[in-house]
């Protein structure tokens, strides 16, 4: 009722951050964003919205940045270009702000809307580029919900807000799930070791149902080359073992065909 058509993402973060910090430390939430814009556009210093919509709070001074777009990129733009211009834009925005190292985090899109010419396949990845720059962090959220524009923004700020907390205020939380550390195969299994010791497999938020998620193949993993049918694994501690049910040896895990999706004891995929 007392926001209007601010945007609840940055609104919703900021609040799980000032909560975080006890109520008693004022955050402030500046928006400046475009519905169905490219990256480009942004990026200073000559981008079209750069000039209309950032360059004008450049006098001011910035904890953190964050970025909720990607939609036409990943439907319209080569991948390896985004994967470029994505980490540009954020070096241009810490230049332009002369705070080399700002915290910059962006949200990964739900789904990775297919693979139409001219773009390539896994845009995720090509989001996920700009992670190779200091202090940049991100909220997964494929297991939120599967539109254009999902309406669970709750959740989507909870997993921002505990990157900004580690990220920008030092705070010992888990922010991120379980990231994959090696894969072996023996031409029938591929077994898969994480970061987290107690991985558990569940429907996803507003997208799965848990009853369907009790089966032995269940969508969590899938074969990318067979039309992503539903592959059996089994779970023990840090591993999942998956039973290969082509010879392409490759699997998809918590993929945007997924109903069912693996998570870490923190609960985040």
């Amino acid at each position: 009722a007392n926001a209007g058509g601010f945007s609840a993402v940055c609104l919703l973060t900021a609040q799980r951050v000032f909560d975080a910090l006890g109520g008693n430390v004022p955050v402030g939430a500046v928006e400046s964003c475009i519905g169905g814009t490219n990256v480009e556009p942004w990026t200073p210093p000559a981008g079209s919205l750069w000039v209309q919509h950032m360059k004008e709070l450049v006098p001011m001074t910035f904890r953190a940045a964050l970025w909720d777009q990607g939609e036409h990129d990943a439907m319209k733009t080569n991948s390896t270009w985004y994967a470029q211009e994505f980490p540009h834009m954020i070096l241009g925005w810490r230049d332009a702000f002369e705070v080399p190292d700002m915290p910059f985090f962006y949200v990964e899109l739900c789904t990775e809307y297919g693979a139409e010419e001219p773009k390539e396949d896994d845009f995720w990845l090509a989001q996920r580029a700009a992670t190779e720059l200091p202090q940049v962090g991100f909220a997964v959220t494929t297991d939120v919900q599967r539109a254009l524009h999902p309406p669970d923004k709750q959740d989507v700020a909870d997993r921002l807000a505990l990157e900004v907390r580690r990220m920008v205020y030092g705070e010992s939380v888990v922010s991120r799930g379980p990231e994959l550390l090696s894969a072996e195969s023996d031409g029938t299994t591929v077994v898969l070791t994480f970061s987290d010791a107690s991985l558990t497999t569940h429907a996803g938020i507003f997208v799965g149902d848990d009853d369907a998620c009790a089966k032995a193949a269940d969508s969590v993993v899938t074969d990318p080359l067979n039309n992503n049918q539903a592959l059996n694994y089994t779970i023990s501690g840090a591993k999942m073992t998956v039973s290969c049910a082509s010879p392409s040896g490759l699997v998809g895990v918590n993929t945007d065909h997924a109903m069912c999706f693996l998570y870490g004891s923190a609960g985040l995929p």
